[in-house]
């Protein structure tokens, strides 16, 4: 085995540009395939940090019914006894209470529909990041009482500004008409719609005054310490809580929107990648089927030297293993330094950015990520299929005859 090792290596130097040209054809295709399959993970990544990270955090406990009809009179009727609960809970990151409802939003002649929060600043800060899109004036802070920040398209269809005073009219949970007015201390922006145009924050104190819900909130909101840790953490704070009065949601119950694109995404990436795999494998199969064609003479001299079938099978096949390793530590570095240069830089889409408001929860950069069992996983089809590609071609170079593999009569 050794000896045959040793001879499909010098072959391999000793047609330099025939190997060049295989282990080319290996490496750029596992580069393409690892850098669009990164494009694709740090698509959904973005997608789905952004929308937990601005707002819905990864799991949140609502009383039975609150999500289903966001009404205040689901509000959670003693939120100190769950919040005692969660300490205990290792995999709980943060956690925060909040006050969410529909509200009329007025300035001046024009009006607006939205849903006003009502959160904990200083520990919202702690589960969200939505205070890091506050692109003009500030985010909330503990002692506002009549501050309110907005988003860019909410302010837009008000057409307000900072500082400018924005009128709330909202049901109370007494049953009363809950009304306030409140200054607009900042505007945010997260480069979509479904943010921007739909949420404005005060206060938890704030928001209590204007619910009638002293004491009370309609929701605690929690980040865990990982995504992965989501499913389990749910199913442990399910089992703490009395399935008959409360409600464990987590993000993908929260924005179903997203989990829908996520699986959309993940399609896709399926299609794509399979069709582009399909096209790099007929470039290997190619490659190789030409490099066995065009050594017909040397196979059929090395058959009246005494060699037979079978050791020509084995002398193409390691040939192909030897060519298959090389291409592929040569194109996974590829791919992975592809993927991580501009997984650190970004892809900017700006100029496409109607385009990508339509896309929830991904902004206008998108950062390629590189996943280890991705890597993995191609790095082994493309060599499986590189080595099976050359099954086909070294036994029909075993089944020349020699005489006429000699004279270049017979090909493969």
């Amino acid at each position: 085995m050794s000896s045959f090792i040793k001879i499909a290596w010098r072959n391999i130097f000793r047609n330099w540009r025939r190997s060049l040209f295989t282990i080319a054809a290996i490496s750029v295709g596992l580069a393409a395939l690892i850098f669009i399959w990164g494009f694709m993970d740090g698509t959904n990544e973005q997608m789905i940090d952004n929308s937990t990270s601005y707002l819905s955090g990864h799991l949140q406990i609502h009383k039975k019914g609150f999500h289903k009809d966001m009404s205040i009179f689901f509000a959670l009727d003693n939120p100190q006894a769950v919040l005692s609960k969660l300490p205990a809970l290792k995999e709980i990151k943060n956690y925060a209470q909040r006050i969410e409802g529909q509200a009329l939003f007025s300035a001046g002649e024009k009006t607006a529909g939205a849903v006003l929060v009502g959160v904990e600043p200083e520990k919202e800060i702690k589960v969200t990041t939505l205070w890091q899109a506050v692109k003009t004036g500030r985010y909330l802070e503990p002692a506002d009482t009549s501050a309110i920040v907005i988003g860019s398209a909410l302010a837009e269809r008000l057409k307000i500004s900072l500082g400018g005073e924005v009128a709330v009219l909202t049901q109370a949970a007494d049953g009363s008409l809950g009304a306030a007015k409140y200054k607009v201390a900042g505007i945010y922006s997260t480069g979509t719609d479904t943010f921007d145009g739909v949420y404005a924050f005060i206060t938890l104190p704030a928001a209590q005054d204007l619910y009638a819900l002293w004491g009370r909130s309609t929701g605690i909101v929690m980040t865990a310490q990982n995504r992965s840790v989501v499913p389990r953490l749910k199913k442990s704070l399910a089992g703490e809580l009395d399935s008959q009065r409360f409600e464990v949601l987590d993000w993908w119950a929260l924005i179903p929107e997203i989990a829908m694109s996520f699986v959309l995404h993940e399609v896709s990436a399926s299609i794509i990648l399979t069709v582009v795999f399909l096209i790099v494998a007929i470039g290997i199969l190619n490659t190789i089927l030409m490099s066995v064609v065009e050594r017909v003479r040397e196979f059929g001299v090395m058959m009246a030297l005494g060699t037979n079938g079978r050791q020509v099978v084995l002398l193409v096949i390691l040939e192909s293993i030897l060519l298959g390793a090389v291409g592929i530590l040569i194109g996974g570095g590829l791919g992975v330094l592809l993927t991580l240069l501009t997984g650190r830089t970004g892809l900017d889409f700006s100029r496409y950015g109607k385009a990508m408001e339509v896309m929830p929860g991904i902004g206008a950069v998108i950062y390629p990520i590189v996943r280890l069992d991705r890597l993995a996983f191609l790095a082994i089809l493309i060599f499986f299929f590189a080595v099976l590609a050359a099954v086909y071609p070294a036994i029909k170079a075993a089944r020349l005859k020699p005489v006429a593999a000699i004279r270049h009569m017979e090909t493969v």
